[in-house]
């Protein structure tokens, strides 16, 4: 998917047939319509649009006048011509020259800099398949950083592809009484590795579709910490001597990605044996419950503790991965995040060690509040219907587009069983810039969306 620069034709003249008098013939009709855009004037707008400052954009149908109403044929020149625009302006500010510098720079959500910079290293093997190159983003483990850094730019042997390693960008620190760096990957770090992910589509012709997120002991924990939150960005994950989650209905997740967990019988400190026993039953029940859509491989290594021979040809996560593609607008999407989860008991208290990072869209939802520690959602849509079901949010917003619904028709979306929408939605281009500047991937544009509210009971 490469998302050329050539845009076709996006305001064709519309021809209407009038049987009166008035205008008998497609012609008198085409001399009748009001004067639509010269060809050219949305990539000369989205142009001007995007090298204001942000708080200087106006992305309102006012601003935006006849180029905001799009037809179906529309729609994919419009996110094309929004992602050539955005790419424009993230060159002129730099963003690819600090890309090719092998470091991206991000808010750092604790405070300790202003800005935070996060090394990376992208190892390529193979041949650029048409859609554009698979990237498997490759979290180290903890440990002195530099040298996990290094040791996993060669862990994986066995893709084709990008490697895509980065390096923690925390400093040296360390629990009391251990010789070893803890907390190095954080759940805020999250909206790093999503720019990493946003510049690998847009620098280094990667396929949205097409990108996987591993990671070996404390980069499998942040693995499993990321689904939640940015799994609708994944083909699949795959942690490794990372334990495993045991949060009731967070495997629930899972039946929108494809999920490959491997495990040493022997791992037992902080109990990541135990626990990736205790998710792997709760695997067996979801299985029951959601059949082929949960695809799932497990693998726990007898007589093996923390080192684990996970990345031989037959136990490759690439490898089992590289099948995959990613369905931005699954007709299932099950979401469960919470807001605060405390990765060890013994660092209870430190702010640099709770994961207070929530999303705010996943797919084709997306939310305005989290209420309270833990929200779930579940969402599906089918023959025009939406069904949403949540008891912890009064406002959903659903994300439309015509892969999904019949714009011609009425669609209905009910929330906890309850009619709350019943209407034809319109395509808007505003609507498309909104949700590209939310997470900057071209799969997740859409052009229509829907605010619906709970009915009390």
């Amino acid at each position: 998917m490469g998302y050329p620069a050539m845009i076709q034709k996006l305001l064709a003249p519309a021809f209407i047939l009038f049987l009166s008098p008035l205008a008998s013939t497609a012609e008198d009709a085409a001399e009748n319509e009001p004067a639509k855009p010269a060809e050219g004037a949305l990539q000369e707008r989205l142009q001007r649009y995007f090298q204001a400052a942000e708080e200087e954009r106006d992305n309102s149908a006012a601003y935006w006048g006849a180029l905001d109403q799009l037809s179906e044929d529309q729609v994919e020149p419009a996110r094309e011509a929004i992602f050539e625009a955005a790419k424009a302006k993230a060159i002129a500010d730099g963003r690819e020259k600090q890309f090719r510098k092998g470091e991206i720079l991000f808010d750092n959500p604790f405070g300790i800099d202003q800005v935070c910079p996060m090394p990376f290293v992208i190892k390529t093997k193979g041949e650029k398949p048409a859609g554009g190159w698979p990237a498997y983003i490759n979290i180290h483990g903890s440990g002195p950083i530099d040298r996990e850094y290094e040791i996993h730019q060669k862990r994986h042997r066995f893709f084709s592809g990008k490697l895509v390693v980065p390096r923690s960008p925390h400093k040296e620190t360390k629990a009391p009484g251990e010789g070893k760096t803890v907390g190095i990957w954080r759940h805020a770090l999250i909206p790093a590795i999503e720019q990493l992910a946003a510049d690998l589509v847009m620098f280094e012709e990667v396929d949205p579709d097409r990108i996987y997120l591993m990671g070996f002991s404390e980069g499998g924990y942040f693995s499993y910490r990321a689904i939640p939150s940015m799994c609708d960005r994944l083909a699949g994950a795959a942690p490794s001597a990372g334990g495993g989650i045991k949060d009731p209905g967070w495997v629930d997740n899972l039946v929108t990605v494809p999920f490959y967990a491997q495990s040493g019988e022997f791992d037992n400190a902080f109990k990541r044996a135990e626990n990736f026993r205790e998710m792997a039953g709760q695997l067996k029940e979801a299985k029951e419950r959601y059949g082929d859509r949960l695809r799932v491989r497990l693998i726990e290594y007898k007589k093996h503790g923390h080192q684990i021979p996970d990345t031989m040809k037959e136990t490759s996560a690439p490898l089992w991965l590289e099948k995959f593609t990613r369905d931005p607008i699954p007709d299932l999407v099950i979401w469960q995040q919470r807001k605060n989860v405390e990765a060890n008991a013994n660092r209870k208290g430190d702010p640099n060690y709770t994961y207070p990072y929530v999303a705010e869209n996943h797919y084709w939802i997306a939310v305005e509040d989290l209420i309270g520690d833990f929200s779930r959602i579940e969402a599906r849509y089918k023959d025009n219907e939406i069904r949403l079901k949540s008891e912890q949010y009064s406002t959903l917003i659903v994300r439309l587009n015509d892969q999904m619904v019949d714009f011609g028709k009425p669609v209905k979306i009910f929330f906890n069983d309850a009619l709350v929408y019943e209407g034809k939605p319109e395509r808007r281009l505003s609507t498309m810039i909104k949700t590209w500047e939310e997470r900057q991937d071209p799969g997740l544009v859409f052009p229509a969306e829907i605010r619906v509210h709970r009915k009390a009971p």
